[in-house]
């Protein structure tokens, strides 16, 4: 299992709002925007504010308990301290399903349905898969929980295609899922995906693959990213450990919503998280996605995430390094800080590097950041930083940096120390 454990708490609340300049919003209020989704939540802030709310009474619970009784139980993550309290968690397993936080916690996953064993780590036919396999887990029709007989490698022969109201749960064993392709989440909804370890992901050639009992698909080449999620919903991914991979290792693209990545561990990849198809994809508008408590480790580049169009809550998320950003807004056409930059730091992450925030040149920005510093402002990028990953210069408590068609809040105290094993 993947553990993670606690020294103080980071609050690190960064809410990316971006509008499409097609969709004709004449206000920044979340009454105004046009929902393009039937998914997408109409008041975004609102969520903001439970997510905030959850966290708070979290960690009040743990610092009480701290004084009264020594109880190593209680993390200050609302999602681990809702299921991991419970000594008997593997007799209730669907109550993980109660536990998401954000923009991701409607997702339902498999909860209703059997419970599904994976015994056999095979994976021999992507057509007609064996009973007892991923694959013909994910296909079937219906709510399932899947869960694994004990700990197993997996080498998928081909990109692995989740159906609707599917849980995969790796408590209680470790599971390593690689291969060709690796995990698909396209057209469906209420997905979770939870305590697996999926790395060296290649891309995977021309094939026929089942989605579902009745169903074969015809599949092109793939890109190798770890887990795609495209066109679906009500998605959440929890405390997995994603690394190396030909492509990213998380992307949410082509009109998904209402998404939680949550106490996910990232390492070794050059582009991490990409949320949004295209810089002119605005179907992307209605995206609304969660990151939160999440590490991003060692021999990361970018894209931490690199957000498009749609609404992103960035929250409580531990970085130790990065080469080039943190994270990036394509869309974004001004970097504003109304305190006069003292949310940003500008000692840089690594020599040549853009640091924590970074607004794209080349892509509607006007030149100038008002109100920040960094190393070169008259490109129309931060060479500032908001995560420092090498001087960990503390920022302003309730000090904002807002981007013109997106606007980001940050909130810190003390530190955060993610300790993740197999």
């Amino acid at each position: 299992m993947i553990r993670i454990t606690w020294s103080g708490i980071v609050l690190l609340c960064c809410s990316f709002s971006l509008r499409a300049l097609n969709l004709n919003a004449t206000s920044s209020s979340s009454s105004s925007k046009i929902l393009v989704h039937p998914h997408q939540h109409p008041d975004p802030q609102a969520v903001v504010h439970d997510v905030n709310r959850r966290v708070n009474e979290s960690v009040t619970r743990r610092q009480l308990l701290a004084v009264q009784v020594k109880d190593q139980c209680l993390t200050g993550n609302p999602i681990d301290d809702c299921w991991q309290c419970d000594p008997n968690w593997e007799l209730s397993r669907e109550h993980l399903a109660d536990c998401a936080i954000g923009f991701g916690r409607e997702a339902l996953g498999g909860r209703g349905g059997n419970i599904y064993v994976v015994r056999d780590p095979s994976d021999p036919d992507p057509v007609n898969p064996p009973p007892g396999t991923l694959r013909y887990g994910v296909v079937q029709a219906g709510s399932l929980w899947i869960i694994f007989s004990g700990n197993m490698a997996i080498n998928l022969s081909y990109e692995l295609l989740i159906s609707s109201f599917k849980t995969i749960d790796g408590r209680g064993a470790n599971v390593r899922i690689t291969g060709l392709g690796c995990l698909i989440i396209y057209d469906v909804t209420n997905i979770i995906i939870h305590n697996v370890h999926i790395h060296h992901c290649k891309p995977s050639g021309n094939a026929k693959i089942r989605i579902s009992p009745t169903q074969v698909t015809e599949r092109g080449r793939s890109d190798g990213d770890r887990i795609s999620v495209l066109a679906s919903s009500k998605i959440w991914i929890d405390r997995c450990f994603l690394s190396d991979c030909t492509g990213g290792l998380i992307d949410v693209t082509e009109g998904s919503t209402a998404v939680t990545i949550s106490s996910n561990m990232f390492t070794h990849r050059d582009k991490v998280m990409m949320l949004g198809h295209s810089d002119d994809f605005t179907t992307d508008s209605g995206m609304q996605v969660t990151v939160a408590f999440n590490h991003f480790g060692q021999e990361l580049k970018e894209s931490m995430p690199r957000c498009r169009f749609g609404y992103f809550h960035v929250v409580n998320n531990d970085y130790t390094r990065w080469k080039i950003y943190a994270v990036g807004s394509s869309d974004a056409r001004n970097v504003t800080n109304p305190s006069g930059g003292g949310g940003i730091v500008t000692n840089p992450a690594a020599p040549g590097s853009s640091g924590g925030l970074s607004s794209y040149p080349g892509r509607g920005s006007n030149g100038t950041i008002p109100g920040t510093r960094g190393r070169n402002p008259n490109k129309g990028i931060d060479y500032g930083s908001i995560f420092n990953s090498e001087a960990r210069t503390p920022l302003v408590p309730m000090t904002s940096v807002i981007l013109y068609h997106s606007h980001c809040s940050i909130l810190t105290s003390n530190s955060l120390l993610m300790q993740h094993a197999l």
